[in-house]
């Protein structure tokens, strides 16, 4: 193959001329296969550098959803039951002894406390005459033994003051 006489590369003879509307659809082509380029290559570049993140930085994490840890823990039931109406201590918080860990509602045990004594008080309005009966009749009971007791000793002839 002949070279090109450089004289006629710089008459320009050897060029076409170009129409403007004719090279806009093969500098977009080229435009955007270069933006495609650069994309694949940000994209990889994330790739590797998240991959080397992760060796070095998550490997020496465990991480699980299904985790249990080895530590002290008490099971808390109520003696009473009652509605929660405050609970101060929220789940896998350390507590210490004696702090308060939930408030019960406590209308329904004034309730039956103040039912029981209206019963106690009711009982004892009720028993107190009948315990004032009976002592009066173990008086009489008592002196009714003391006169027999006088009489038998009169009879007898030991009277004893």
């Amino acid at each position: 193959m002949a070279e090109r006489d450089p004289i006629e590369l710089h008459d320009g003879s050897a060029h076409q001329p170009v129409v403007v509307e004719d090279a806009k659809p093969i500098v977009d082509a080229a435009k955007k296969k270069k933006r495609v380029k650069v994309l694949l290559a940000l994209a990889a570049a994330k790739v590797v550098i998240g991959g080397g993140w992760y060796l070095l930085h998550d490997t020496s994490h465990v991480s699980t959803d299904n985790a249990y840890v080895q530590a002290d823990s008490a099971q808390v039931t109520p003696l009473v039951s009652a509605a929660v109406i405050d609970a101060p201590v929220v789940n896998t918080q350390v507590v210490r002894k004696g702090q308060i860990l939930l408030r019960l509602d406590d209308s329904d045990a004034r309730l039956a406390l103040a039912r029981v004594e209206a019963d106690y008080a009711k009982a004892r309005r009720q028993f107190l005459p009948l315990c004032r009966l009976l002592a009066e009749a173990c008086k009489e009971d008592l002196r009714a033994e003391r006169q027999q007791v006088k009489r038998s000793e009169h009879r007898s002839g030991n009277d004893h003051p």
